[in-house]
This record gives structure tokens, C-alpha cells and sequence, in this order.
């Protein structure tokens, strides 16, 4: 898959997971914390296929880009994005 259409992917993902969870609770100190949780626990996701796959360059490759480290940086900043809402 292309750089570009993965990183629209995990973006469009992260603003499903503001939007659904905006919905379902409201405007609270509860839905920021919700927030958080979900796009960190994708980050996490994220970073475990980069860590898991990292001896086989080809899969990670194939799975993710060429370019994974760039979309880890992006999920990790929107993740970073989200926390700093808290303030």
C-alpha cells in the first residue's frame, strides 16, 4: 500500500475514533479521557506491527509503506495532539 494512502488511512481512523466517541458521550472531561485511550491504544497497535515486524523490512513493507516511521510519527503527534487538550 502507498505511503500516502496508509497515512490517510490511520488519520481517517483517529478522527472516526474523536467523532464516534464525540457522539456516543457528549462534550465531558470523560469523552477527552475516552479519546486518549482509543488513539493511544492505535498507537500502541501501530508500534507493536513496526516493533513485531522490524527483522523482515519486506512485510512491513508490504503491510504498512515504505514509510512507516512517518506514520508512526503522525499517529504519535495526533495521540500528543489529544493529550494536550487536557490543558
Amino acid at each position: 500500500m502507498s505511503a500516502r494512502k496508509i497515512i490517510l488511512l490511520f488519520v481517517a481512523l483517529e478522527l472516526a475514533i474523536i467523532v464516534i466517541v464525540v457522539l456516543s458521550e457528549g462534550n465531558s472531561l470523560t469523552t477527552l479521557q475516552t479519546i486518549t485511550r482509543f488513539s493511544g491504544l492505535l498507537s500502541l497497535i501501530l508500534f507493536s506491527a513496526i516493533f513485531l515486524m522490524y527483522n523482515r523490512p519486506a512485510l512491513i513493507t508490504i503491510w504498512l509503506s515504505d514509510r512507516y516511521y512517518l506514520l508512526f510519527a503522525i499517529v504519535h503527534g495526533i495521540h500528543l495532539i489529544v493529550l494536550f487538550t487536557f490543558f
